[in-house]
């Protein structure tokens, strides 16, 4: 090889770097946003619903009220919508920054789809599950910090199983490894939200699927996104770098 395709070899690597780099910013990013929307649709109340009344008899007289079971059915209606929501945005977000490294619309837009509905969809079904459970191991014994930690992780490591698994349909390949690394980034995050709920925000109920406070609930989006991107980061560290075709002398 002469020295012309020694340089070009040079500047297409170098050129690959930069676009890796470039790629794992765009994954920061567009976790970034995911986080602030799922937290917009959270604060903006989209899926707030009223409960429903039904007949409450109360020392022998009987009307129409709203009831603990009404008012748990409509809590646990929006935190569906919540959680369905902010899973759907996340797993296109992470689809699109996948599709960046092959540069190609139509993987970007299959991926994204495929993340939105399977996010949304798993993310559902782990709220419909999880919640129930805690809210009645809570009755026999609140406060508990494992068992708020354990609801964080079924509610946020399905939804970052999902995003790596959009990222890894977009880029072409390590699906398994994108969807390890992604799975383990939502955990560090739900597991880091609730260390820091519990020292820095003690009276927000930060224990519970939704803090009661603003800030928590959006630290708790961010902390999520970013660990699901900073997963798929780390994972792309081992992961070979496009080759290099010098051209011919």
């Amino acid at each position: 090889m002469d020295e012309s395709n020694l340089n070009n070899s040079g500047s297409s690597a170098g050129s690959n770097e930069a676009s890796v780099g470039r790629g794992k910013a765009t994954t920061v990013v567009l976790a970034l946003a995911a986080a602030l929307m799922g937290w917009g649709v959270l604060e903006s109340h989209l899926f707030r619903v009223r409960p429903k009344l039904e007949q409450v008899n109360m020392m022998g007289v009987v009307y129409n009220d709203v009831s603990t079971r009404t008012r748990t059915a409509a809590e646990l209606f929006e935190l569906r919508g919540i959680m369905g929501a902010f899973a759907a945005v996340l797993g296109l977000a992470m689809g699109l920054a996948g599709a960046r490294s092959v540069r190609s619309w139509r993987a970007a837009l299959v991926a994204a789809a495929c993340g939105a509905a399977a996010g949304a969809l798993v993310s559902i079904v782990a709220a419909s599950i999880a919640v129930p459970l805690y809210e009645r191991a809570e009755v026999a014994s609140a406060g508990d910090v494992s068992r708020s930690i354990m609801l964080h992780l079924a509610l946020w490591a399905p939804m970052g199983a999902t995003a790596g698994l959009a990222y890894a349909l977009a880029a072409r390949h390590g699906r398994a490894v994108a969807i390890l690394a992604a799975t383990a980034g939502a955990a560090a995050g739900a597991i880091f939200y609730d260390v820091v709920g519990a020292i820095a925000f003690p009276l927000a109920e930060t224990g519970k699927p939704l803090a009661a406070e603003m800030i928590p609930r959006l630290l708790g989006f961010l902390f999520v996104a970013l660990g699901v991107a900073a997963g798929l980061v780390l994972a792309q560290r081992g992961a070979p770098a496009p080759p290099v075709r010098p051209t011919a002398g």
